[in-house]
């Protein structure tokens, strides 16, 4: 009796070491977050969020409603271009019961609708040009909101750059040659700053160690395959916009060719 007892001792402190080894690994292995910006471009975006009405369907909108909305929203949206020419960083809640990181990713959701809108009324305007600096505009939040962010940014910043891709894919036909070249190189500008996929799952893990701690690292070590797959899931689908954003360039630069041709 005395002998399995024992053994379920020795196989509970082997499995309760190896734990206190993985907690300890996973907190000193992660990096500490990096320095924000200053000015923040992300801050300025958030203020030009709070500018803007919440809950507006542009989509539905009569052609003189949306040019009444753009019109309305036209200090919001220099605010934003501004913001988007400055270094940004993601602003983190560290609070596991706060809402507050929620509530700013729906302002990034609310500035993109507008922009789309922007571009939208440029295109019933007959301003192409005009509508792919929106549209490009649009796909650089996407970029901003995901800086220094984690795997919820990410999510948020992937759905808003798809958004814009898929209306600058549809304006494409209409560009001529020096536009598509100029859309691209402000395309290919963007890609090229990229937040890397291994930096942000860096941030996700910092960012839980800073907000759960001990606690935090513990679960992560018994949930690790369900978080692993959802973290696969999520690149998955950042990867998927990348191949999408790479043949948008590749169309611009076949339309450019086939414009200069005639």
């Amino acid at each position: 009796m005395a002998r399995p007892v024992a053994k379920a001792l020795v196989a509970f402190a082997v499995v309760a070491g190896a734990l206190v080894v993985g907690v300890v690994w996973f907190v000193s292995s992660q990096s500490a977050p990096a320095v924000r910006p200053f000015p923040n471009g992300y801050d300025d975006l958030l203020k030009a969020g709070h500018m803007l009405e919440a809950d507006v369907d542009y989509t539905t909108m009569a052609d003189e409603e949306l040019r009444a909305a753009v019109g309305k929203n036209a200090e919001a949206l220099a605010l934003t271009k501004k913001a988007l020419d400055r270094e940004s960083q993601v602003r983190l809640d560290y609070s596991a019961t706060s809402a507050a990181h929620l509530n700013d990713l729906s302002l990034i959701k609310r500035l993109a609708q507008a922009l789309i809108a922007e571009g939208k009324l440029a295109e019933i305007d007959h301003h192409p040009h005009e509508a792919a600096q929106a549209y490009l505009n649009a796909i650089r939040l996407g970029h901003h909101a995901e800086a220094g962010g984690v795997i919820i940014d990410s999510m948020v910043a992937v759905a808003v750059e798809a958004i814009g891709t898929s209306a600058l894919e549809e304006l494409t036909p209409q560009l001529n040659a020096a536009e598509c070249r100029e859309v691209a190189a402000g395309l290919q500008a963007v890609e090229s700053g990229r937040e890397p996929t291994g930096a942000i799952l860096a941030q996700e893990r910092a960012w839980a160690r800073r907000t759960y701690g001990f606690k935090g690292a513990l679960i992560r070590l018994l949930t690790f395959k369900q978080l692993q797959a959802g973290e696969q899931r999520w690149a998955a689908r950042r990867k998927a916009q990348v191949t999408r954003t790479q043949g948008l360039l590749l169309r611009l630069a076949t339309n450019a060719d086939a414009h200069g041709s005639n």
